[in-house]
């Protein structure tokens, strides 16, 4: 995706002109967390579809910068995919995406599974109709190989869309599910500290983001005893939350993969984020 990034410094004047700075950056939750991968020394290889297109040349300099391997499909029938982020004053920020060429991802397209370490999964393929065959013949291929599947929840208004029920059908086939406070609020319809026994039931491993607040990590253990690993959050100077979570997962995932414990994990993935929101937009710099 390419993050067209609109910092206002007031409120918007529907129907009028409100003073911003535009500045184009690359975006998507699976490429961001790919690109924070290979920025810290990651061996990571993102699969996925491109447009024919300038914004897809960019990207793709983009990725290479990061250190990032590509399985990249490039197709004429659709423009790259295209996300307008709004960020307020505070740093919060609100997108309008236009999924474009990610949209038609098919599984012949997309790399053995069964080469790699573990396999990380935006909801946003997974929710996309016209990717989900896609994504789910990739499951089903990395639990045939044991390949471990990180799957993060993506945002409540794309899995409302898709339908909370659908979701909890899918998750058993992951092992390890990545989630805000508010996505994991809406999966438990209740409150994330109060669910920890429901979201085990689902996966073996659940991890949600608390924001400036830590995060939290809930593990299945022997006679399913729930362990549970907490940090807590640190002070750090916001200027643009958008990719925060993307970088989170990328540390938090190569943390564990090289034999960290869960509490040493969360804090790589806690550091990562705090350097992601001190820069605007969702990739390292």
């Amino acid at each position: 995706m390419l993050d067209v990034l609109v910092r206002i410094s007031e409120p918007i004047n529907a129907g009028s002109d409100t003073a911003s700075e535009v500045i184009t950056r690359g975006g998507g939750a699976a490429a961001n967390t790919a690109c924070w991968m290979g920025a810290i020394g990651t061996d990571v290889t993102f699969a996925g579809q491109l447009g024919i297109d300038t914004a897809g040349e960019i990207l793709i300099e983009e990725f290479k910068r990061n250190n990032v391997k590509l399985s990249v499909r490039r197709t004429p029938e659709r423009n790259t995919g295209t996300v307008v982020v709004i960020i307020e004053p505070d740093g919060e920020r609100t997108m309008f995406p236009d999924p474009g060429a990610n949209s038609g991802l098919t599984f012949s397209a997309l790399p053995n599974v069964a080469d790699f370490d573990a396999l990380f999964i935006s909801g946003y393929a997974l929710y996309n109709p016209a990717s989900y065959s896609a994504i789910s013949s990739l499951v089903e291929s990395a639990n045939q190989s044991k390949t471990p599947i990180f799957f993060d929840l993506a945002s409540v208004g794309t899995m409302d869309r898709f339908g909370r029920r659908r979701i909890l059908d899918f998750l058993p086939n992951v092992q390890c599910i990545i989630m805000n406070e508010d996505e994991a609020r809406y999966l438990a319809q209740a409150e994330p500290r109060d669910s920890s026994a429901f979201y085990l039931s689902l996966v073996e491993l659940a991890v949600v983001k608390l924001g400036a607040d830590g995060a939290l990590a809930l593990k299945r253990g022997p006679n399913n005893a729930i362990e549970e690993s907490r940090i807590k959050g640190k002070t750090v100077d916001v200027v643009d939350t958008t990719g925060a979570g993307d970088a989170f997962a990328a540390a938090f995932i190569a943390s564990l993969l090289s034999g960290s414990k869960l509490t040493e994990a969360l804090e790589a993935g806690d550091q990562l984020a705090r350097q992601c929101v001190g820069i605007v937009g969702a990739r390292p710099r």
